[in-house]
């Protein structure tokens, strides 16, 4: 039976989008096509060509309907996520980079790279979006020891209802005190699952041209934010995206022959050392 062909079956009997995604990941005819298109690139020694597949795998892999094969989830030292990515910063228009900017472009060109600045303070004193300021309210919370009504993330999130606020100010409260006795656990470690899901909510970060991470402020801003004030040695995070300079170095040092095993390999020590 064809993908399509279990897809619609699965459809027509009223399977939700999270039941029929892992049946068809569990099945691995997805990862089996793929892996098939992708050896022949390999056997042409055609380095874009390559590149083009990772990138589609990198969509597949978003939509959850192959298990990873890139090597994206590692953990990483807390002290080399110093900068993060922006899009655009000026007076007129201050915009994060995000998770989007990878989607099916997980090898990726260009100039993005540059756009970065240091995480602490310019974060959240440059910009004003979500991830900024959940990022400065932790630190108004927790080292600034200011109650939660108090922070910004109060004033833009819950507009003065502080029968909400006080639950969450509750749960960053549990948050901080396990992360300080525990340390900074994955998802996957604390048994959280999404329905359907391999890719859990981490810390994003993204490789530049020279190898160096910077956070991407899709997720984890309330985590981030609280392993830097308790100083967390090392962390999980997902890499969303890798410039093609660096991936070709990695060509270069780990495998001449094959993309994925070289990418794979250089994110394996970016999380060793």
């Amino acid at each position: 039976m064809s993908f399509n062909n279990i897809k619609k079956y699965l459809e027509q009997k009223g399977e939700p989008q999270y039941v029929i995604k892992d049946i068809i990941r569990k099945s691995n005819i997805i990862k089996f096509i793929w892996c098939n298109s992708y050896k022949k690139e390999i056997k042409r020694s055609d380095f874009s060509s390559q590149i083009k597949k990772i990138n589609l795998l990198d969509l597949l892999e978003r939509k959850n309907l192959t298990e990873l094969l890139l090597n994206r989830n590692i953990k990483i030292k807390n002290s080399k996520i110093t900068n993060f990515y922006y899009k655009d910063f000026s007076s007129e228009n201050c915009k994060l980079l995000y998770k989007e900017s990878f989607r099916k472009n997980f090898i990726k060109k260009g100039a993005w790279d540059k756009n970065k600045m240091e995480l602490i303070p310019n974060f959240y004193e440059k910009f004003d979006s979500v991830g900024p300021i959940a990022f400065k309210s932790m630190i108004q919370l927790f080292e600034n020891d200011l109650p939660y009504n108090k922070t910004k993330e109060f004033k833009h999130k819950f507009n003065n209802e502080n029968l909400n606020a006080n639950i969450c100010e509750k749960q960053y409260h549990k948050l901080y005190n396990k992360m300080k006795e525990e340390g900074y656990k994955s998802q996957k470690e604390m048994g959280n699952y999404i329905k359907g899901s391999k890719m859990l909510d981490e810390i994003r970060i993204a490789i530049d041209r020279n190898g160096k991470p910077g956070f991407i402020a899709s997720g984890g801003n309330h985590r981030l934010a609280i392993a830097k004030i308790l100083n967390i040695e090392k962390l999980p995070v997902i890499v969303d995206g890798v410039h093609s300079k660096w991936a070709k170095k990695c060509v270069e040092k780990y495998n001449k022959n094959d993309v994925l095993k070289a990418i794979n390999q250089g994110l394996q020590n970016l999380g060793s050392k």
